[in-house]
């Protein structure tokens, strides 16, 4: 969902952008072909179709880019109450103390975390962390996600 919306952050810019540079500066020559004469005339704030298509292009852009932004959920990565009693549902269901306490964390950040975080949040060594962390995978709970030279936690 990030990447999605970053890229329509991205066209939207850049249509605007595209728009301003050919809104500011028309097209201000033109050609008039009559048999073996050819003119060419100094004419202020005309477009050619280049520039109209360009222009078509551009707005089309950022009217997708507007929607796609303004039909986001609007939660800013919050998760909702469904998801949020789903997941106390996951941890009452959950035996084991130090899976509950991995599981809490991690639903208490939105439903994902850097497993380094979660190393200081929990309080476990790293050894342990990871070894939940594989129990939890294992059984689907969660799954973790490499990012750079990290892992993602990411509740299901």
């Amino acid at each position: 969902m990030r990447t999605k919306t970053l890229l329509a952050m991205f066209g939207m810019i850049a249509s605007t952008f595209a728009l301003f540079i050919k809104m500011m500066t028309p097209s201000s020559v033109q050609f008039v072909i009559e048999g073996n004469v050819v003119e060419l005339n100094q004419v202020p704030s005309i477009y050619s179709t280049l520039d109209v298509l360009l222009i078509g292009v551009s707005c089309f852009v950022l009217g997708a880019s507007l929607i796609n932004l303004l039909q986001a959920d609007g939660t800013n990565g919050e998760k909702t109450t469904t998801e949020l009693g789903n997941w106390d549902q996951l941890i009452e269901g959950l035996t084991a103390e130090d899976e509950r306490r991995i599981v809490q964390i991690v639903a208490n950040e939105g439903g994902t975390i850097f497993q380094s975080q979660l190393v200081e949040m929990s309080g476990f060594s790293k050894s342990k962390v990871s070894l939940v962390l594989d129990r939890l995978e294992a059984r689907g709970i969660l799954e973790r996600r490499r990012h750079g030279m990290s892992n993602a936690v990411v509740l299901k």
